[in-house]
């Protein structure tokens, strides 16, 4: 008898990889998901595959793993009910008052007085905006 290993997948898989993953001889404990739970790993791919993208070595690579977060964000968009019309209105409209990613500007520290308006958004998010004392 064949020795059998275990592995613990615990994440959202496409919908034909369970089938593949039979064909090839692999046996699996599977469910389908609550709607509240596949949006709940929708949003958890989408934290995996972006890491994918940070990770990528070539432009092939690059452009595979963005395909699978637009997947992921497809998905995710129509597990909402939300239209690619919602998405790009929103979009548009923060391009229009906040500009867009294109002109590469990156902020290293901020400096503000008490009275700065986001002061206390910055600091109600220490992890994000670690505040130097």
């Amino acid at each position: 008898m064949k020795q059998k290993y275990t592995f613990i997948f615990n994440k959202l898989v496409r919908d034909n990889i369970p089938e593949i993953m039979e064909t090839l001889g692999a046996e699996l404990i599977s469910k389908t998901l609550s709607p509240d739970d596949y949006i709940s790993k929708l949003k958890s791919k989408l934290l995996e595959e972006s890491t994918e993208v940070l990770k990528s070595q070539s432009k092939e690579e690059l452009i595979e793993e963005i395909a699978d977060v637009f997947e992921v964000l497809y998905c995710l968009m129509l597990a909402n009910n939300i239209s690619m019309e919602d998405v790009e209105s929103i979009r548009a409209s923060k391009n229009e008052s906040k500009g867009s990613f294109k002109k590469a500007k990156f902020i290293d520290k901020v400096f503000v007085n008490q009275d700065f308006k986001f002061l206390e958004y910055y600091r109600s998010k220490p992890d994000e905006y670690p505040e130097l004392v």
